[in-house]
């Protein structure tokens, strides 16, 4: 199996999250994708520790780190995190490739400094999964489906998010999603872990590569 770059980010104040490299914007600069709940309180310039698998800290050459977190009215949960590093990690490969029915996919979770994982930095999971048709907003900081914004609203959004048969973890905000042979379909927003009478099945709400590509062209190029 096949896996894309993956780097943890844990914020001082709390809250913990993977990133992924998805576009190099000058010599030693590094574009990631993580979800913005998990940065969105940190506007501009921020600190905040990015390490890599093995739980190595980066340096930033460039003092403060810096993000951008995309309109809310696009409802995506996506924020870019710009980082300056002496030697750049190698891009994900993005794809358009959809979830398919038992399709065997990959999402990480970041585990720095908890100590039911002592030593370890990240767990990589490998779930069968399946698509789900479903379609969601990211809306005052909940994962509205149609439904609820029919119910709440009156009228259905855009709803870039979409969700698949998958358990999701804390820690798992801002992973890639990835195949056997590393190729990233898209990024983790949010889930559940237990089965309640509202929700009886797994669920992962996650922002396809596509739609990750799209605003990369939108606001960073």
């Amino acid at each position: 199996m096949k896996k894309p770059p993956l780097f943890m980010l844990t914020i001082p104040k709390g809250g913990r999250a993977v990133l992924f490299p998805v576009m190099v914007k000058r010599p030693n600069t590094i574009i990631f994708a993580t979800c913005a709940h998990a940065v969105e309180g940190m506007v501009g310039q921020f600190e905040m520790v990015v390490a890599d698998e093995e739980g190595n800290v980066l340096p930033n050459l460039g003092g403060q780190t810096k993000n951008m977190i995309l309109p809310r009215e696009l409802g995506a949960d996506l924020a870019f995190v710009e980082m300056q590093m002496q030697e750049l990690p190698q891009v994900v490969r993005l794809s358009d490739q959809t979830v398919s029915k038992g399709s065997k996919l990959h999402h990480a979770r970041n585990v720095m400094y908890k100590d039911d994982f002592k030593d370890q930095t990240c767990v990589i999971s490998e779930q069968e999964a399946s698509p789900l048709n479903r379609r969601f907003s990211l809306i005052d900081g909940r994962y509205r489906d149609t439904s609820e914004q029919v119910a709440v609203l009156g009228r259905t959004l855009k709803n870039p998010l979409r969700a698949m048969v998958a358990r999701s973890w804390p820690g798992v905000s801002g992973s890639p999603i990835w195949d056997q042979y590393g190729n990233v379909l898209g990024m983790v927003c949010g889930g559940n872990e237990e089965l309640t009478a509202q929700e009886p099945e797994y669920f992962l709400v996650y922002l396809p590569a596509k739609a990750i590509k799209k605003n990369l062209e939108l606001f960073l190029r």
